[in-house]
């Protein structure tokens, strides 16, 4: 079943702002897209895009937050809002994925997808202490087809 495609809405910095934070936009809201015909687009359910979105929305849920399943999501956010420790930043982040791929696996399983559409495995490619409270992760994504990804996201 194909998912409704997320898009970043970019916030209106000027190129000297985006410069000093070294990215190319910065968004801290997603919206719907819509084609041609002004329908609500969507990624379809067997394609490596659908497995790279599925992957960030366990990362930026809260665990907790979902009612219906309280095991969903991680404490990327929670780590973020909350603090974390300097000496064991890199490891924290490291578990926070191991749990991100844990749950993604099980759902591709349960869901029948297709193994283009399966994660195969997410890796930690950087990670910048940006200041006190802000962290810079890029993360790579790797399908159970081989096809990689990946995307970049500041808590």
């Amino acid at each position: 079943m194909p998912d409704l495609a997320l898009f970043p809405v970019p916030q209106p910095l000027d190129q000297t702002q985006l410069s000093a934070l070294n990215a190319q936009y910065v968004a801290t809201t997603v919206s719907l897209g819509v084609d041609a015909t002004d329908g609500i687009m969507t990624v379809h359910a067997n394609s490596a895009a659908n497995c790279i979105q599925r992957t960030l929305k366990v990362l930026l849920t809260q665990k907790g937050s979902v009612p219906a399943n309280s095991s969903y999501g991680t404490s990327l956010i929670a780590l973020s809002k909350y603090g974390y420790n300097p000496d064991t930043i890199n490891e924290d982040i490291i578990l926070i994925l191991l749990d991100a791929e844990t749950q993604c696996k099980k759902q591709d399983i349960s869901a029948g997808l297709g193994v283009t559409a399966q994660l195969g495995s997410i890796e930690l490619l950087e990670l910048v202490l940006l200041d006190t409270g802000n962290l810079k992760l890029s993360v790579g994504i790797k399908t159970a087809a081989g096809i990689t990804g990946s995307f970049n996201v500041q808590v």
